[in-house]
């Protein structure tokens, strides 16, 4: 690599790194601004009426029981898609061209006759 391409190249990237950071400044001015114009919001609180009422949710031994084979479910539908073969994906097998002869589909009729006659 000639010293041209690769100060053009570090100058192209020392460029995009500048734009990224001068738009994340603008948003974020732009952010600042939006919160000077509206306001914060107040986050609401829950009632205590609620959070008493979920945290007094029995643990009964058939819930616990009901989510313990839920996991076995679950862990069960992994265990067989990872063991399972994969029928589809990615694949490292060479592509080897047709040489039967047959014209290809995808070839323009003026390409086609180029290579035939």
């Amino acid at each position: 690599m000639n010293i041209e391409v690769f100060s053009y190249s570090i100058l192209a990237s020392i460029l995009g790194i500048c734009i990224v950071f001068i738009s994340l400044v603008l948003l974020s001015l732009l952010m600042v601004a939006l919160k000077a114009v509206f306001g914060d919001r107040e986050k609401k609180t829950p009632p205590a009426s609620v959070s008493a009422a979920v945290s007094a949710v029995p643990r009964t031994p058939a819930v616990t029981a009901e989510r313990r084979e839920n996991a076995d479910w679950i862990a069960a539908a992994v265990a067989v898609f990872v063991t399972g073969e994969e029928t589809a994906g990615p694949r490292a097998e060479a592509w080897l061209p047709d040489v039967s002869g047959r014209p290809d589909p995808w070839m323009t009729r003026a390409a086609f006759d180029k290579k035939i006659g």
